[in-house]
């Protein structure tokens, strides 16, 4: 069993064939080291630029999921807002004030319609991300009508 040992865990690891590209260095402690040295130090920094990979890509992902958000909800805003003042006679031009409205909350109006009371909408807000610069959603609002069934 000894030997069963000895030979397949040995202290010392040689290889039992030498290539000739492969050189073999003594260090001061008397192991050999073989040319894949320093080949952990280049895995490590190839972990460590996927992981930061990896991390850019989910801040970026996060990034733009809260500008659509944030599109989304000043769209709505803005719809609503233009479309009760229009319906009221208070403004003379609803765009206008929808464009007020989308500025006050970092957003710009992209297009905007008036059909009848309604007002249609689009707003554009910028991301931090640079594949896509900015977002744009779209919003409709105005009076429905109630009829009894």
């Amino acid at each position: 069993m000894r030997r069963f040992l000895t030979r397949c865990f040995p202290t010392r690891c040689f290889p039992t064939r030498r290539s000739a590209s492969v050189k073999q260095v003594s260090s001061p402690n008397g192991s050999i080291l073989a040319a894949d040295e320093g080949s952990g130090t280049m895995a490590g920094v190839m972990l460590i630029m996927v992981a930061g990979l990896m991390l850019a890509v989910a801040a970026a992902a996060g990034n733009l999921l809260v500008c659509q958000t944030q599109a989304r909800a000043i769209a709505d805003l803005a719809a609503i807002q233009a479309a009760v003042a229009w319906r009221q006679g208070r403004t003379d031009d609803p765009c206008a004030l929808a464009a007020d409205v989308a500025a006050v909350n970092d957003g710009d109006i992209g297009r905007c319609v008036v059909d009848g009371d309604d007002v249609e909408l689009s707003v554009v807000v910028a991301t931090m991300v640079p594949v896509a610069p900015q977002v744009e959603r779209a919003s409709r609002a105005g009076p429905v009508e109630c009829r009894e069934l």
